[in-house]
């Protein structure tokens, strides 16, 4: 029972942990978006201009795909980790080791509506803005230099490439960049006139779609194939299926925690039936005479349950206290929950007592149901 305890907290503490992951805001739309990552090889890509010109020709093509609502480009899309990470400062700061440090990120106009990224204030850059170095910043970025005060038409000094002061015409919303799991980084988002480096030779195209996307993943396949049969596509799947997959490494052992769990409850409720029955059935011709005598049958069942539940509550307070000290060992795969959360050991504690007093009680009211002089001559 101890045992039982101890697996069904620590099985209880993993699943609150991913029910809490899985109902964390990510910052951006999951449901009805398709993801669709290229690589352009290098031979046929070299120049910025064409690498452009491929992303258009595909940005117009899905565009057009029946189904699709909006869609966009990235270089590095949401979940993807850290990519182009450098420093970013204020006019008139100079480089050092205390440098914010931001992901850069190439994007077209349309990504952020297709991606789901909420637009907090100002506005996105578009063509009116072409040639001029303007970037939108996450939420983090504006509250980390300019608190309190309004980021719009402010000049940020971006370090991805040669220094270039930009101006921030809008803020967007923070996303998990790394996993659900780790907080969001700072994010600037330039757009592909912005400098040499921002017309990347990898992207992912994103599609917000009015049905299920999957449905979409042949038809963007086809398109690729059609404008370029040599470009790989190095990944196709839906928003879901990538969130899913982020947090495969705290499913796992969760479900293993539940699996050793159930089988030890089952073992536990087992045992207690089966000692509870072997201690009635020696005690038959004892419980005989009492029923004989006219001995209360709630009584006579109270104390069958009692003898069989007092090893249940010992189990049950060891299980406890060995849980508070083995969830300080589970508690880095814990997100928003506490490794000593009170709800959790009160659900635990019940389901084991319910169950413990089920598979004591069935063989004492059995036993309780014996006729008396049968009882007595059996012996």
């Amino acid at each position: 029972m101890a045992l039982t305890t101890l697996l069904l907290i620590l099985a209880g503490l993993l699943t609150a942990s991913l029910g809490q992951l899985l109902r964390e805001q990510p910052g951006f739309a999951v449901d009805n978006v398709l993801l669709a990552g290229v690589d352009l090889p290098p031979q046929s890509y070299s120049q910025p201009d064409v690498r452009l010109h491929f992303y258009e020709r595909v940005l117009a093509g899905v565009q057009s795909l029946p189904g699709v609502r909006a869609a966009g480009w990235v270089s590095l899309p949401p979940l993807g980790g850290q990519g182009s990470v450098t420093g970013i400062t204020l006019p008139g700061e100079s480089r050092g080791a205390e440098t914010p440090i931001a992901n850069y990120r190439p994007a077209s106009p349309d990504y952020f509506s297709a991606m789901g990224i909420r637009l907090i204030e100002g506005r996105i850059f578009g063509p009116a803005d072409l040639n001029r170095k303007v970037a939108v910043v996450s939420q983090s970025v504006a509250e980390r230099f300019w608190p309190g005060k309004s980021a719009v038409s402010q000049i940020c000094v971006t370090q991805w490439g040669p220094d270039v002061p930009a101006e921030v015409v809008g803020v967007v919303g923070d996303i998990h960049t790394v996993g659900i799991d780790e907080p969001p980084v700072m994010m600037v988002y330039v757009p592909h006139w912005f400098n040499t480096f921002s017309i990347p030779s990898f992207a992912t195209f994103v599609l917000r779609t009015a049905t299920d996307p999957a449905a979409s993943a042949d038809a963007v396949r086809q398109l690729v194939h059609t404008i370029d049969a040599d470009v790989p596509i190095t990944s196709l799947h839906p928003m879901t299926e990538i969130v899913s997959q982020s947090v495969d490494d705290r499913r796992f052992p969760m479900f293993l925690a539940i699996s050793f769990a159930v089988f030890s409850l089952v073992l536990a409720s087992l045992g207690i039936f089966g000692v509870v029955g072997y201690s009635v059935e020696q005690r038959r011709r004892e419980l005989g005479i009492r029923m004989a005598l006219g001995a209360d049958l709630k009584r006579l069942t109270r104390m069958v349950l009692r003898q069989g539940l007092i090893p249940v509550v010992l189990g049950l307070v060891t299980g406890v206290v060995a849980a508070v000290f083995a969830g300080r060992l589970i508690s880095s795969l814990l997100f928003g929950v506490s490794a000593h959360d009170p709800a959790t050991f009160l659900i635990v504690v019940l389901v084991v007592a319910v169950v413990a007093t089920v598979a004591s009680y069935i063989p004492a009211r059995r036993a309780m149901r014996v006729d008396p002089i049968v009882a007595l001559r059996y012996e």
